[in-house]
């Protein structure tokens, strides 16, 4: 894929459209941890729920326990879910299953799952993101075989991370697996740091007036799938970069776009006008029926 330059970008913005409600009927809905405004994240009770509910996609958050046990947590602790404050990698399996999880700030009967675990209650949902929250090769391939245990073939996975080592690895060694790299955009000192290049130090200024959004935003981000050879792209909610503009000129050249962490209807309403491919939620059942819509209210800044 060759570089995108300025030009092509703002030719992409001229001939960008709205969302219609036709193009955002064929949104995917990824459930973020399972599906959890009344379950704990990451537990059976929230998986359950994203089966019961009708998600497209399910994003499973990988990690390996002291016994080398594949445990599936967003978090590197269980502080934050369990009030737990230990690192996953330092305890074993039976230690993390003397713990429960918290739902907003109490104790539930829910506890950690396992990959297998999960797999066994999920594997109806018809795709999979896989986030390597630890990564090494040989974990990184047992990983992979449980899915296959599970009856779940290549064709219904993609690698969807943040991780340096996962993304190289899996197209040297599985390139017959989508990778879709994660990716959000802070601001620091006025401008925005996009984190595929934050230990470079890049910062883009932000969009000059009548610009939809800097272009070398669309510059940087193609640059960053040419490199891993990514199938697509998940982007942080961020209404300031990621504009109906951008995303147009992004599923122009091809590619894969996913919004991340619409998580709440004035989210999804701040977005809905985007038109992505995917979107990241841990609320179907309120986030759908506002993305389906397509329409934004143009108000807040997720």
């Amino acid at each position: 894929m060759n570089t995108v330059t300025q030009s092509t970008v703002f030719a992409a913005v001229a001939a960008a459209t709205l969302c219609s409600t036709t193009a955002n009927a064929d949104i995917k809905y990824v459930a973020h941890r399972g599906d959890y405004p009344d379950a704990p994240e990451g537990s059976m009770a929230a998986y359950r729920n994203a089966v019961e509910r009708g998600s497209e996609i399910l994003k499973l958050d990988v990690q390996r326990s002291k016994d080398g046990v594949i445990v599936l947590s967003h978090d590197g602790t269980f502080a934050r879910t369990m009030g737990w404050d230990v690192k996953i990698a330092d305890v074993t399996w039976e230690e993390i299953r003397s713990h429960v999880y918290l739902f907003k700030g109490q104790p539930t009967e829910e506890r950690a799952v396992s990959l297998p675990e999960a797999l066994e209650v999920v594997k109806t949902i018809p795709e999979f993101w896989i986030d390597f929250k630890h990564f090494d090769p040989e974990f990184c391939e047992r990983v992979l075989a449980e899915f296959e245990k599970a009856g779940i073939g290549t064709e219904r996975l993609m690698v969807a991370t943040y991780s340096r080592k996962a993304l190289p690895y899996m197209k040297m060694h599985h390139p017959e697996i989508r990778r879709v790299g994660h990716m959000d955009f802070q601001l620091q000192d006025g401008k925005w740091s996009p984190s595929f290049l934050r230990r470079k130090g890049v910062l883009y200024a932000p969009a000059a007036e009548g610009e939809p959004f800097p272009p070398e935003v669309a510059d940087g981000i193609l640059s960053y799938v040419e490199e891993h050879g990514l199938w697509g792209v998940n982007i942080v909610a961020n209404r300031d970069v990621v504009t109906p503009e951008l995303v147009r000129s992004l599923k122009d050249k091809g590619l894969f776009v996913s919004i991340a962490l619409v998580h709440d209807a004035p989210t999804a309403r701040a977005f809905a006008d985007r038109c992505p491919d995917c979107v990241v939620t841990r609320d179907r059942r309120v986030v759908k029926p506002i993305m389906d819509a397509g329409t934004s209210d143009n108000q807040g800044n997720p």
